[in-house]
């Protein structure tokens, strides 16, 4: 459900819900299937965050190669806010679920993980200083704006221009190989590593699921 297929789906799922078209000019089957492949994508994101310890819905197929790096939690748990919109009338209903997952990546990005960070900037006991920001690298201040999403999960130390790989070579254990690395969700470090930048994508996926969880309680 990435980028620009994941956007038609949605546009044609979503197009008489939101009233931009009338259900008798949308194809019966053709709609059907997107609101399969949105189910699918919410499911697959549930099933991730219950594979893991700490809750956050990092595909098992990245797992297997230890890949890491532009994974962001609550971009991720966006695809069950969207599932969690369709109905589900044969009874198998995964939206109940669905909530406690969001919150477990939202828990996740803001610092219950292995390295007690947050991934948003400005929020936290143990901020992150430098992150990949033209503004934050360019303006005066120490540290970087505030609300700013970071990669939570990343493959190892970057190679940075003027030092080449001696960060990673430093490191111990080493972050490659297969005789005990380090320990993968350990792996952290307050440096320049362009895997953990954002685009606005990732931002406005994740303010929109909070937007839905803030959505769940009345308002006074």
């Amino acid at each position: 459900m990435s980028e620009a297929y994941g956007n038609a789906i949605r546009s044609y799922a979503f197009a008489a819900r939101s009233g931009r078209l009338t259900a008798d000019r949308l194809d019966a089957a053709f709609l059907t299937k997107c609101e399969q492949q949105i189910e699918s994508a919410g499911r697959d994101a549930l099933k991730w965050s219950g594979q893991s310890a700490y809750g956050t819905s990092f595909p098992e197929n990245t797992k297997h190669v230890l890949g890491g790096g532009w994974y962001f939690s609550l971009d991720q748990a966006f695809d069950m806010i969207v599932a969690d919109q369709l109905d589900y009338p044969s009874g198998n209903d995964p939206r109940p679920q669905f909530l406690s997952a969001f919150l477990a990546n939202m828990n996740y990005e803001a610092g219950t993980n292995p390295v007690n960070i947050a991934y948003v900037t400005g929020i936290g006991r143990k901020r992150q200083r430098e992150i990949v920001h033209q503004y934050a690298q360019n303006d005066r201040r120490v540290m970087p704006p505030s609300g700013l999403p970071l990669g939570n999960i990343q493959g190892g130390l970057p190679y940075i221009n003027l030092y080449g790989t001696e960060l990673s070579a430093l490191s111990f254990p080493t972050d490659s190989g297969l005789a005990g690395p380090y320990p993968y969700y350990d792996r952290w470090s307050d440096t320049y590593n362009v895997s953990t930048e954002f685009v606005v994508v990732n931002q406005a996926r994740a303010l929109a699921g909070l937007a839905w969880l803030a959505a769940q309680t009345a308002c006074g």
